[in-house]
């Protein structure tokens, strides 16, 4: 009987140990799954931010490209306002210059006939003053 005892007592006491083991085990395997999943987690997170900041970044070099783009053509537009300007100032300084070139011609043409009217004259006041003397 006491052998018996001795026995179940030792099978109940390795029975103890098996369980004790596996829940020891099962505890282990929960904390490693618990552990993984934060770190996944984590990581998750770690990725979300890295993700948001890249999208940070890729806005910002966009807006700073349109703004180069805004500005390169607003130096683009400047620069042909004045080309226009430039291009108008220059058809007026012609423009006033051929009307001062006629009207230097037309002066010169006047003034060549006013000495060819007077000259004229002076021809047949001439004539007139021969023909007087002549008489």
């Amino acid at each position: 009987l006491e052998d018996s005892r001795a026995r179940v007592h030792k099978l109940v006491e390795s029975d103890l140990a098996v369980r004790e083991r596996a829940v020891e085990k099962r505890k282990q395997d929960m904390a490693t799954s618990i552990a993984r999943v934060l770190e996944f987690e984590r990581g998750q997170k770690e990725r979300k931010a890295a993700m948001a900041q890249m999208y940070r970044d890729r806005a910002l070099a966009m807006q700073q490209s349109i703004d180069r783009h805004q500005q390169l053509a607003q130096q683009k537009l400047h620069e042909m306002e004045e080309k226009k300007a430039a291009e108008q100032a220059r058809k007026e300084a012609a423009k006033a210059q051929r009307e001062e070139t006629v009207a230097r011609l037309v002066a010169q043409k006047q003034d060549l006939a006013a000495k060819n009217k007077e000259r004229r004259l002076e021809k047949l006041l001439a004539v007139q003053q021969a023909q007087a003397q002549a008489e």
